[in-house]
């Protein structure tokens, strides 16, 4: 059976053992039983995921932080997936369009800028940046959809 992506859990939980990790997975793709049995926590276990590919020190402080900012997301980042994606479903791309080009132009850059560079905070603080804006554009698409605005798009 082609499963990589249990194949990689398995390895994981082989290198950390029963500790507790979680991993983020594309529902679009393969979910196998044994990808379910090996995963907990990703974003806990950066470190050690890291080692898995590289020993580069660089990685090994870098990678876990990065980690982190996006587990700390994913509750946002799937809300923005669903909602917009509910959106387009019934017809409202304009303001779909809108929210994006809005987050990103106006928040990921200018936060990721702020954060990484004017703050001095590297790669990670643009990370932050760019986890951050996922979670106010999925607050805004919500937004819109508890609003109602969508109900009166004729497709």
């Amino acid at each position: 059976e082609f499963d990589p992506d249990g194949v990689l859990y398995a390895a994981i939980r082989a290198e950390i053992g029963r500790a507790s990790f979680v991993a983020s997975v594309d529902l679009h793709a393969n979910i196998s039983e044994r990808m379910i049995d090996s995963v907990d926590a990703f974003m806990l276990f950066g470190q050690q995921l890291t080692k898995i590919i590289s020993d580069d020190p660089v990685h090994l402080e870098l990678v876990p932080k990065c980690l982190l900012a996006s587990g700390c997301i994913q509750v946002f980042f799937a809300l923005a997936m669903v909602v917009r994606n509910g959106l387009r479903g019934v017809g409202d791309t304009k303001w779909i369009l809108a929210i994006t080009v809005f987050g990103c132009y106006a928040i990921r850059l200018p936060l990721a800028w702020f954060l990484g560079i004017y703050l001095g905070y590297g790669l990670v603080g643009i990370w932050w940046g760019l986890m951050l804006e996922l979670g106010v554009r999925g607050l805004m698409f919500l937004a819109r959809f508890k609003y109602g605005a969508w109900e009166k798009i004729r497709v």
